[in-house]
């Protein structure tokens, strides 16, 4: 179950990352009606920006909805507002899904949306990774994914505006999961990322960085031939996919595990923010030849 999106001042808040539903003083339900759904996630995939009343009807009832679609956006606001407002007195002009330039817009304050929130500890998480707070990207990327329960406005239908937010969202998803498996094997817990990281390449074994990384983990583990025989599989299925080969980076770090480079193992005692200590798990990598590692590889 994912954690609420943080609640606002006006006690209203919203989940989109999965089932779509609406929290306010009254208690937390999901939206009903898929139309109310559709032009919900439309105006939150907007994030705050006003939606003309014209594009509401193209995203949610499409391109020749006519006057009919401007009829039936009257009434999903009408409904949406009741959900969105439920205790506020008939006849008085709603404070949360305002009319505005010929359009509607969420006014709702910040941390209100469980996607905002998200993106902010990913922005975070990468701001740390910078800094090279590896606990603390972690701790963000962990928070990140306590909110995320799903695919971005399940059960809402959309076109551009939905769409786009959720490829965005999705992206930031892939950013948090490769950031968090980085600073953990900094931090020196590659053991308990092998695991982890081999079901995220299944899922997306075009993510070069997580097939990386997962060969990076698997090494310092003591695998040299199962880091090796990873990055081959890696490169059959951009070839067979893509009809690509790997990126130099990948293509250098098969290379670098082939001849046991030193940079791939964990200095035995580092300092400052990124310590982390040596291998930990399985027979230790035994470095067996020197090599000097380019200055464009990444190690991790």
């Amino acid at each position: 179950m994912s954690a609420p999106a943080q609640r606002s001042v006006t006690g209203v808040s919203l989940a989109v990352l999965g089932r779509i539903s609406i929290t306010t003083p009254v208690g937390e339900a999901l939206v009903r009606g898929g139309r109310e759904r559709a032009v919900l996630a439309a105006l939150v995939a907007a994030r705050g920006e006003v939606v003309p009343a014209d594009r509401l009807v193209t995203e949610v009832w499409g391109d020749d909805a006519g006057s009919r679609g401007h009829a039936a956006l009257l009434v999903a606001v009408s409904h949406l507002r009741s959900q969105l407002e439920p205790t506020r007195p008939p006849r008085t002009t709603s404070q949360v899904l305002v009319r505005a330039c010929a359009g509607y817009s969420l006014r709702l304050p910040d941390g209100s949306v469980d996607a905002e929130v998200f993106s902010a500890h990913v922005a975070e998480a990468y701001a740390a990774s910078r800094a090279g707070d590896d606990a603390a990207v972690v701790d963000r990327c962990d928070e990140a994914a306590a909110l995320w329960s799903g695919p971005p406005f399940a059960g809402a239908s959309g076109r551009d505006l939905v769409d786009l937010e959720s490829t965005r969202l999705e992206g930031l998803r892939m950013t948090a999961l490769e950031l968090r498996a980085q600073s953990l094997l900094h931090l020196g817990r590659h053991s308990l990322l092998v695991g982890e990281l081999e079901a995220l390449v299944a899922a997306h074994p075009m993510r070069e960085r997580l097939l990386e990384l997962h060969a990076v983990a698997l090494y310092r583990c003591g695998r040299q031939a199962e880091a090796l025989a990873a990055l081959r599989r890696g490169r059959s299925v951009l070839a067979d996919e893509l009809g690509v080969d790997p990126s130099p980076q990948l293509q250098q770090l098969e290379l670098d595990i082939l001849v046991h480079a030193p940079h791939l193992l964990l200095p035995p005692a580092a300092t400052g923010p990124r310590s982390a200590s040596g291998n930990r798990c399985g027979r230790k990598a035994r470095p067996t030849r020197t090599a000097t590692r380019p200055a464009h590889v990444r190690v991790a």
